[in-house]
């Protein structure tokens, strides 16, 4: 039975990190389930794993900040949630 493993990005396109997850993705994918969580849908780095998408990229202020990365949390509870069995150990 193979491990689930999460990745969460904002984005995979434009910076180092970025491409890291993407590369990372490719080698991870064949020994574990692999999940890659990102805010906004910008793909650009070829990756392997399934995407799933929140939709919810910050804003420039405080509170904006502040309610997009509650919001964010509370998806995350919910993907977990739903896919408590992927998750699990």
């Amino acid at each position: 039975m193979k491990k689930n493993i999460l990745i969460i990005i904002p984005t995979l396109s434009g910076g180092g990190a970025e491409k890291v997850a993407a590369n990372l993705s490719k080698v991870l994918s064949k020994k574990y389930n692999l999940y890659l969580i990102i805010f906004q849908n910008e793909i650009t780095y070829d990756y392997s794993g399934k995407i799933i998408n929140l939709g919810l990229m910050g804003k420039n202020n405080f509170f904006s900040k502040l309610s997009v990365f509650l919001k964010r949390i509370i998806k995350l509870k919910k993907i977990k949630k739903k896919e408590a069995k992927c998750f699990a150990s």
